[in-house]
């Protein structure tokens, strides 16, 4: 009987250490125990591994417990398999319930995703497969779909045949969704980018959105420009269904605010969602969707800043509400795409206003080429587009007017001041055109943008009166006041249209004024002049005597004699021509006046003393002041609490430098940020501004994300390090990969991955990084050999991830040493291989002399003589007790030999 037991016992300085002490009684020949032999073994490192490993598979226990990804083991060996408790609830099983079939757990999977898995198994049992990491779709418990990360790697016998499977889990349904989304809205973002209609544009947004959402239908409604309806715009449905739906609801082409689902949206400002809409009485069009199948519709807003511009209505055959995660893109899609509509709206309008335009809107680069020129100059010039930018734009200008025109250009291509000029220009046919060219000066890309306008009438005009005027006299008149007559000389007399004998009469000439604001306006006047002696001059209207109206210029003075007016006289011009140009002018000017209140962008201008001259629509929206409150006020009275703040600042900067000033300003009575472009002129200033809270807010937010990432990266305990997947050089790294690997930051820094691995070592890592290319994996990992700067080998688990690190394609590295772990592996596979040997030892080798012995004492107790045979058996069982001791000894030997490889 043998007897095992284990001691604690203390050293001298208190250390305890652990004692395994084997006893086995030693018999005599007559089977009485003379004494005892003892092996006694330090055990004090194996009991201490057995307890640190007992902790790990506690900790590993609550681990698995506490975590949402789904852990499993497979042990083919003993043809076990362990699940986590999150992998039950993860399908849909009860933890408390036996492990489910295979076959039942691989219904949870998607039929493509079933096939994945038994290639899988199939690889690592005949094509050698060690790890893997796939993406694959499952079925959750309330049966939608998911997607999950599924990772595994197998462990080997030293006959390379699979052992055991470790593997996990991970959903990353809402990721994946979140990628498809972005994708969606990036598409559409593309699609308005497209030199297209709007109504293309938008056919080609519903089609990508029904093929995302798989809808039944998609619609656009746009709101009227009076906003007393919404009309249908674009519509798109894939399936004959759907087709029938618009045919059936051909006839209804509009709604009014609260009008059926479309109207409701555009009212509540608010994404509805009807079900069962074939029986909903609001719902004007449910007839066909009966018969179209449609069983319920999203009505989404469409917002451009806080105005609704349209409305987007989604059809579905199913009365089931989508996901949370989905709502957020139509949540998205709400914000962006009626901006985007806006933008095409204004984009579109534009486009019809260059190529409509009567005068000329161009755009010429530093070059000297035109870059676009709309129909109005070829018309003017009778070149075709592709003949005026292929030449450069001198060649267009007359000979005698070249070299003053390209000084004007050149000076356009410098300064920071709008130009107005005047050069000729020569047409196909060889006829010369005067154009009145306004041009802004050059922007960051080399571009000037101008508008032109035919003034050869004009100065054809101009050149015929200054001939006149040198020839004849400018008419003239006189009152006597004396005599109380009127004189008026020829040329006045043509003005007015009458006859050379006419008369006029101090009474009735006044008549000739037109009856309203101008006969007011001069009988004014000339009370004023002959009360106080003022002079004047006006242009007014007057109506011949064929019945013409003219615009005329009057100038008059008066003499005085003893302080009493007694007579009045001045000249007498027709200014009809001018005048009329003028308005035309005018016109053009409210032209831009309409341009100015359809951009997007707030706009205001001043004059040289701060007077507001402009304030359009925007810049009352933005500020909350209205334009009646503003024009012709003095900005710093009505902004006085701006008085000194960066915009007051960098305003009077661009008035004293006569320089653009672009900057950013907060405005803390309405809590807004605005981003402000200011641009002098000889006039005053314009300003151009537009609300960049929301964008400042996410900058806040986008700041707090790269220092959390920072945090985490950082005072992670295991090295990290992140490098550039072209360069393999390193752009960052943790403190534990600095401590871990006894390099500095700077070190790091001025190295590449390759400096980390031992010499010889290139090829491994070259084929690790071509599979990860060739996979084009988001994730990888491995096992790799890693050098110290002390020259120190070890074996680190290298997980890794894709990611954009600073505008660079980059991966994050996660460093785990498993030197010590692999050499515990290796050092109990070693002993286990002893004790295997010891085994077959006690099995075979100590069982053939003891069985010896056993029969030869048998044949000494049946013995009754003391022959020389019994002697011989004595000699046979001490030979036998001689070789028992021998292998005993060889037992101790490997026991010892053992102890001493593994302290």
């Amino acid at each position: 009987m043998h007897c095992e037991i284990t001691l604690t016992n203390y050293k001298k300085n208190g250390d305890e250490f652990f004692i395994n002490i084997l006893v086995s009684p030693v018999f005599d020949n007559e089977g009485t125990c003379t004494h005892f032999v003892a092996i006694e073994r330090d055990i004090t490192e194996r009991r201490k591994t057995a307890q640190h490993i007992e902790q790990l598979n506690e900790r590993f226990s609550l681990i698995s417990k506490i975590t949402h990804d789904a852990l499993f083991e497979w042990n083919f060996e003993k043809k076990e398999i362990w699940w986590s408790e999150s992998h039950f609830t993860m399908f849909g099983f009860n933890p408390s319930l036996p492990y489910p079939s295979r076959e039942e757990w691989l219904l949870k999977l998607h039929p493509e995703s079933q096939k994945l898995i038994e290639n899988i198994v199939n690889d690592i049992a005949h094509n050698g497969l060690n790890n893997w990491q796939y993406e694959i779709y499952y079925y959750k418990p309330d049966r939608t779909t998911g997607v999950l990360l599924h990772r595994g790697f197998v462990m080997r016998n030293e006959q390379q045949q699979p052992v055991r499977m470790l593997g996990s889990y991970i959903d990353i349904t809402q990721q994946k969704n979140e990628e498809l989304q972005k994708g969606l809205l990036a598409d559409i973002s593309v699609l308005f980018t497209v030199v297209l209609s709007l109504k293309e544009v938008l056919d080609s947004v519903l089609k990508r959105q029904v093929e995302f959402g798989d809808f039944a239908m998609a619609e656009i409604w746009i709101t009227s420009t009076d906003q007393r309806k919404i009309k249908l715009t674009s519509k798109f449905g894939k399936t004959a269904e759907a087709l029938l739906f618009f045919e059936e609801c051909a006839d209804v082409k509009d709604f009014k605010p609260g009008e059926g689902l479309v109207g409701i949206t555009w009212q509540t400002q608010a994404i509805e969602f009807w079900d069962d809409i074939a029986e909903n009485t609001y719902f004007i069009r449910r007839g066909a969707a009966k018969k179209a199948g449609i069983r319920s519709a999203y009505g989404i807003p469409l917002f451009n800043s806080a105005d609704v511009v349209g409305v987007l209505v989604l059809g579905l055959k199913s009365k089931k509400k989508s996901e949370l995660l989905f709502n957020a893109l139509l949540k998205s899609l709400s914000l962006n795409l009626g901006s985007a509509i806006r933008r095409k709206q204004l984009e579109d309008e534009l486009h019809q206003v260059f190529n409509s335009a009567p005068d000329v809107i161009c755009i010429a680069g530093t070059d000297g080429y035109f870059k676009k020129v709309n129909p109005a100059l070829c018309d003017i010039l009778g070149y075709t587009e592709q003949e005026l930018l292929s030449k450069p734009l001198i060649a267009y200008i007359h000979p005698d007017d070249q070299e003053k025109t390209a000084v004007e250009f050149n000076s356009l291509s410098e300064s920071k001041l709008t130009f107005n000029f005047e050069t000729r220009s020569v047409t196909k046919s060889g006829k010369t055109k005067w154009m009145a060219w306004t041009s802004t000066p050059a922007s960051e890309d080399g571009l000037l943008f101008c508008v032109a306008r035919d003034i050869t009438d004009k100065k054809e005009l101009e050149e015929l009166l200054l001939k006149t005027t040198n020839l004849a006299r400018i008419g003239g008149w006189e009152i006597d006041l004396l005599k109380n007559t009127l004189y008026w000389s020829a040329i006045t007399k043509e003005i007015h249209e009458v006859p050379p004998d006419y008369e006029p009469d101090v009474d009735t000439a006044i008549n000739f004024y037109k009856e309203g604001s101008d006969r007011s306006k001069i009988i004014e006047k000339m009370q004023t002049i002959i009360e106080t002696g003022t002079p004047t001059d006006e242009e007014l209207r007057i109506i011949t005597l064929t019945g013409k109206i003219k615009w005329v210029r009057v100038i008059a003075e008066a003499d005085f004699v003893d302080h009493k007016c007694v007579r009045v006289y001045g000249s007498f011009q027709d200014i009809d021509v001018r005048k009329r140009a003028e308005l035309v002018a005018l016109n053009a000017l409210e032209d831009k006046n309409t341009i100015l209140e359809s951009i997007g962008d707030a706009f205001f201008a001043v004059d040289k003393n701060w007077v507001v001259t402009y304030w359009n629509k925007m810049a009352e929206k933005l500020l909350g002041k209205p334009k009646d409150d503003v024009l012709q006020a003095n900005l710093w009275e009505v902004f006085s609490d701006s008085v000194g703040s960066i915009s007051y600042q960098m305003y009077h900067q661009a008035i004293n430098t006569g320089q653009a000033v672009h900057f950013e300003d907060h405005y803390a009575p309405l809590k807004k940020w605005y981003e402000i472009s200011a641009y002098p002129s000889t006039a005053g200033l314009s300003v151009y501004f537009v609300d960049i809270t929301d964008r400042k807010a996410l900058n806040i937010l986008l700041s707090e994300s790269e220092k959390r990432y920072s945090e985490l990266f950082q005072l992670s305990p295991m090295p990290k390090w992140v490098y550039d997947v072209q360069t393999l050089r390193f752009l960052d790294v943790n403190v534990a990969a600095i401590q871990h690997y006894g390099y500095s930051l700077k070190e790091f820094l001025s190295m590449t991955i390759r400096d980390i691995r031992p010499v010889g070592d290139s090829t491994t890592l070259d084929k690790a990084l071509a599979i990860n290319e060739k996979s084009q994996q988001f994730t990888s990992k491995g096992i790799f050999t890693h050098q110290k700067k002390n020259g120190e080998l070890m074996q680190v688990d290298i997980q890794s991830n894709a990611i954009q690190y600073k505008g660079k394609s980059a991966k994050v590295i996660i460093a785990n040493d498993i030197t010590e772990r692999l050499n515990y592996i290796k050092a109990i596979e070693d002993q286990n291989k002893k004790f295997r040997e010891v085994s077959w030892m006690q099995s075979h080798v100590i069982r053939a002399p003891l069985v010896r012995m056993m029969g030869l004492i048998d044949l000494i107790r049946s013995s009754t003589d003391d022959s020389s045979e019994k002697e011989l058996m004595m000699e046979y069982l001490l030979s036998s007790a001689n070789e028992l001791d021998e292998v005993i000894r060889d037992i101790t030997d490997i026991s010892s030999t053992n102890t001493e490889d593994n302290p």
